[in-house]
């Protein structure tokens, strides 16, 4: 009974972090879902959090000591006369002892257990508050988890034994992992997989637990009960019923709860709709059972047109000649990788997306969940400027388009961790105000990813999985025309395991008015000039 008494006081503590994650009250700017540096600070505030709560366990502790002492103390003379009280009570040392106790004591140690304990823990609880995850953080790492279970077609029970996509991790989900994940997905309106992520938490149902998953406010009636009403939300009307008739909870009103999450359906009035999906071919291309067609590749060592590469050839994997995409191997070095983490990792922040045609310039999406740095800035030294330069000397050569310009400052680097992705897309920005647009892009992948992360073109059937040292070039525009090519629609796959680091650099058709003239008109693109007075 004490440990459950200190158990409840623990939970009435850590009831101050809960509101605060549900209240959105944080002052949080961090990334948590997106950006690793953000998540070692979280780990470092649950471990001092964790701390905390010891100190605070401990004089909650010292104090149960101190009470069952006096307890023990109060009881010695209450034993004494046990079987012979009014002899005990004859004895006028005894009566006067027990009307003074009686009078002044209980009014003191009432007083005593009325004394707040732990009030510094309680403080530095609150003082974190600020920096824990908001609500919205908990809904994209939800929205991360049930993107991979989506794409990569894993089912809920599986998960949470650790066993993503055929690798045995060392970790699960709890009860409550489950349990949260289905509720969350309940109020996105995904009923088939919130009913998956329920009957996994109803599995991991122990009996031995229920008085702590009761003081944490969840009951086996509260899983059944949310299971039933996805399953009727989903149309399953008769496995809801069952579910209501066999929990001794909610049989005795089992009518009217299935009247309830009736009318529940039939308004069906669900708020909060954060969670998207992957559109269908993307995610197809993605998914780990997908097979491309076979393809001839040609592959040959690109000699030309730089006089460097007859020294030096690339190593050019052609994957589409129309429109044109190509693989080039082991163009980049360890050490200038090393280099461009380095400098770029201490400036990482969640990406934005640019939307230009509705005069907005960047924004937050859940299209795309990474954290990128903007490489070229004032703080590099002049060797690093050196070896950037170097990089896109190399780029030069192997696209045979300049990189100068808008094209030379648009260099980022990405990072995606586990569920990132980036929704099919396209490069160019198909603005009238904006003509100075992405001729092409180049993609430099910096690690090798353990599962997931692939690039993939969606009209082309085409998937390119990401290796360290590997470079991806594609157009963006018919090289003849300057004309958009919709055919480079792409995107990235969600990160299963591990994460994706990538170089990003974009090249501008402005910048190659020398190198590479649009010979032909555009037949379905105007360009847009402003005249100034």
């Amino acid at each position: 009974m004490m440990q459950l008494t200190v158990l409840r006081l623990v939970l009435n503590i850590l009831g101050l972090a809960a509101a605060v994650v549900q209240g959105e009250t944080s002052e949080s700017a961090r990334s948590y879902v997106t950006c690793m540096a953000d998540k070692l600070h979280l780990l470092v505030m649950e471990r001092q959090l964790i701390v905390n709560l010891h100190e605070y366990i401990d004089r909650l502790q010292v104090k149960l000591d101190t009470l069952r002492r006096l307890a023990e103390e109060l009881e010695i003379p209450m034993q004494a006369a046990e079987g012979r009280e009014q002899e005990f009570l004859s004895n006028p040392l005894h009566t006067y002892t027990l009307i003074r106790h009686m009078h002044a004591d209980w009014t003191q140690l009432e007083s005593s257990m009325q004394q707040p304990v732990g009030q510094e823990q309680i403080d530095f609880i609150k003082q974190m508050q600020p920096e824990l995850p908001l609500h919205s953080d908990l809904m994209e790492v939800t929205a991360a988890m049930h993107r991979v279970q989506q794409t990569y077609e894993m089912e809920p029970a599986d998960m949470s034994k650790g066993l993503l996509d055929g690798v045995q991790l060392n970790a699960n989900l709890s009860l409550l992992d489950c349990f949260e994940m289905g509720a969350l997905l309940f109020r996105a309106a995904e009923f088939q997989d919130a009913s998956k992520w329920l009957r996994t938490a109803r599995q991991l149902w122990n009996q031995s637990q229920a008085e702590l998953y009761a003081l944490l406010n969840v009951s086996r009636g509260d899983i059944t009960a949310l299971l039933a009403r996805s399953l009727i939300a989903n149309g399953d009307f008769v496995h809801a019923r069952d579910l209501l008739v066999a929990e001794p909870e909610l049989w005795a009103r089992k009518e009217e709860f299935f009247a309830e999450y009736w009318n529940e359906r039939q308004s069906a009035d669900f708020k909060d709709r954060y969670i998207g999906r992957l559109e269908k071919p993307f995610a197809k291309l993605c998914g780990s059972s997908h097979k491309p067609k076979p393809t001839r590749l040609t592959c040959y060592y690109k000699t030309n047109p730089s006089e460097f590469l007859r020294l030096a050839p690339f190593k050019l994997e052609l994957l589409s000649k129309d429109p044109y995409i190509a693989v080039f191997h082991d163009v980049i070095y360890a050490s200038e990788i090393a280099e461009l983490i380095r400098i770029g990792e201490p400036m990482l922040k969640r990406t934005a997306v640019q939307n230009i045609t509705q005069n907005v310039d960047t924004y937050i999406s859940k299209d795309r969940t990474a954290t990128g740095s903007w490489i070229l800035n004032g703080n590099l030294t002049k060797l690093e400027r050196n070896m950037i330069w170097r990089i896109q000397r190399r780029i030069e050569d192997m696209t045979g388009l300049l990189i100068t310009g808008f094209s030379e400052q648009d260099l980022q680097l990405l990072n995606y961790v586990f569920g990132g992705h980036y929704q099919s897309h396209y490069d160019f920005f198909n603005c009238p105000s904006f003509p100075h647009d992405r001729i092409a892009t180049t993609l430099i992948y910096l690690n090798d990813v353990v599962r997931g992360g692939a690039t993939v073109f969606p009209k082309l059937d085409l998937v390119v999985q990401p290796e360290r040292g590997k470079v991806l070039h594609w157009y963006n525009m018919l090289p003849d025309t300057f004309d958009y090519d919709r055919r480079s629609l792409h995107g990235g796959c969600p990160v299963l395991i591990g994460e994706k680091l990538a170089l990003t650099n974009w090249i501008y058709e402005w910048d190659q008015i020398f190198r590479k003239p649009c010979l032909q008109p555009p037949v379905n693109r105007t360009y847009y000039f402003e005249v100034k007075d």
